[in-house]
Order: structure tokens, then sequence, then C-alpha cells
């Protein structure tokens, strides 16, 4: 399946056929990250074990399930950059507060999920490219008359989202022609959907399949239209961010997502973990 950008108002969409669950491969997972031709296969590292830390409560990238083991698809796919590095690594998940500490004192030689690349944090650290972009998406109840997202068909109808966030901000810039119906939570936008009170409600893209396979959707609702990416709005990247005086480090994990993203081990990943079409 290909990946088509379109334009819309300036905010590129990804483009998607009707792919089922069953019909979700590796190779027709949308390809997030900019792979870069020219990055050069790192020298020898250091012998060292290096220290991975990780958000503990960040599902599906990153949690620690009931068996206590630290899992989830960005640790998944550090072990295999360590792997693919021939590095020693030791993943621990500590509750969020503490990454970026743990970073800043040295007791952590990275951060491999949790953390949103922000100007501060740039200027602080070295991380690399994204592994992964979120997307955002239109949900309406099933037998719903509405065959699009776009602005025009959304105009004059109630669209529901989470007040006071990212997702919020994009559907305040582009959709004033709608009937706009901030929520005070995701529980909240969800209920509202599901009973009727909005006619479509914009969530994370992630969230919106949890949801939608979950019970407490009741089996009520279904995806409206493809995937957003707005880079000024909620398409956050995740990404391995390093100490600053560790560029080696950041050039070598660069090079490792590449050729996991090329040789499909993340994409693969992620079809463990996400059972629906994410885009």
């Amino acid at each position: 399946m290909k990946l088509l950008k379109v334009a819309l108002l300036g905010v590129a969409f990804w483009n998607s056929s009707a792919v089922s669950a069953q019909q979700v491969t590796a190779e027709s997972w949308p390809r997030l990250r900019h792979i870069d031709p020219a990055q050069k296969a790192p020298e020898a590292l250091s012998s060292e074990t290096l220290k991975l830390y990780t958000d503990n409560d960040f599902a599906p990238f990153s949690y620690v399930n009931d068996r206590g083991d630290t899992v989830g698809i960005s640790v998944e796919i550090a072990q295999h950059a360590c792997d693919a590095l021939k590095l020693k690594c030791e993943v621990i998940a500590k509750p969020f507060a503490e990454l970026l500490p743990a970073l800043q004192s040295g007791d952590a030689n990275a951060v491999i999920s949790g953390i949103k690349i922000t100007k501060s944090v740039a200027l602080q650290f070295a991380s690399t490219r994204p592994y992964y972009m979120s997307l955002g998406r239109f949900l309406i109840r099933s037998g719903t008359p509405l065959e699009s997202a776009d602005i025009r068909t959304l105009a004059s109808r109630r669209v529901g989202y989470v007040k006071s966030t990212a997702h919020g901000a994009f559907v305040e810039q582009y959709y004033k022609s709608s009937v706009l119906v901030p929520l005070a939570s995701e529980a909240n936008l969800t209920e509202a959907l599901r009973t009727g009170a909005v006619d479509a409600a914009f969530t994370d893209s992630l969230r919106a399949i949890y949801w939608l396979r979950g019970s407490g959707s009741r089996a009520c609702c279904q995806v409206l239209g493809s995937a957003y990416i707005d880079r000024s709005t909620f398409s956050r990247g995740l990404s391995f961010t390093f100490p600053k005086k560790r560029n080696d480090l950041k050039a070598a994990f660069d090079y490792a997502l590449d050729r996991l993203e090329e040789n499909n081990k993340t994409p693969e990943t992620f079809v463990r973990y996400v059972p629906a079409a994410l885009w």
C-alpha cells in the first residue's frame, strides 16, 4: 500500500484505503521515519553496558506488564537497535519525572520513551530523528451519513475534542465552521460520541484504535476518513535522547533506526502491538 501525502489547508494527511486489522502487515505500515541515506555506519563503541531509561507508564510504547517485565514498542525497537550495534543494553523503567534528571546526572545513557522533544530539551540534549509521529483521527457513530472528514463536510456539525490539548488546537484552528464542542477529558469525549452528543470526535489515532476495539465503545463507532499529521500541533515525534556530549551514541542509534526501518523490524514491532490500521 502506498503512503500518499495530500495537502489540505497546509496540513498533510495520510491517505488510506480500507485495510482491516487482518490485512495490516509490516509492508503496509506507514513509514513515519525520515531515513538519511548519507548516515554512515558507526565506528566501534564502548563495551560498557548502556542504561536505557524509559517511562514505566506510557503504553503501548513502554510500560511494566503484570509479570513485572518492561515491554512496549519503544523497548523492543531499542533492543533491536542495540543488537544491530552489538551493544550491551539494559532497559530500566522509571516514572516520567525521573527520566531527564537521570540523563542530566549521568545515571542514564539514554531515554528511549516518554520525552517530548521541546525547544528546551533540544538545547540540553541530543536526540535521534523520530521513529514515530503521532497522528490524529476523526471518529463517528456507525451509520452516520458522513463520508469525509474534510472541512466542508463537517461544517455545522458538532465536533468534539478534549479542550486545552494539541488535538483541540488543531480542531479550533481548521474547523471553525463546525460547531465546536470542547470536553473535559478523553472519557467525556468518547462517551459524547457514543451517546450522540457530538457528530464527530477528533483524537489521537492510537487512542482511537484501542477505544474502538475495547468494551467501552460497545461497538458503537468507526473511523472517518484518513489519519492526519500536523507538526504544528499534535504530531509529536518519539526519539531516543542522549546527553549532548554523547553525539556518538546519537549518531549510532540514528544509523541503527534507519536499518530497522528498512528491514521492517520497526513496522513489525508496531504491528504486534497495534490491533488495526493506524492511518
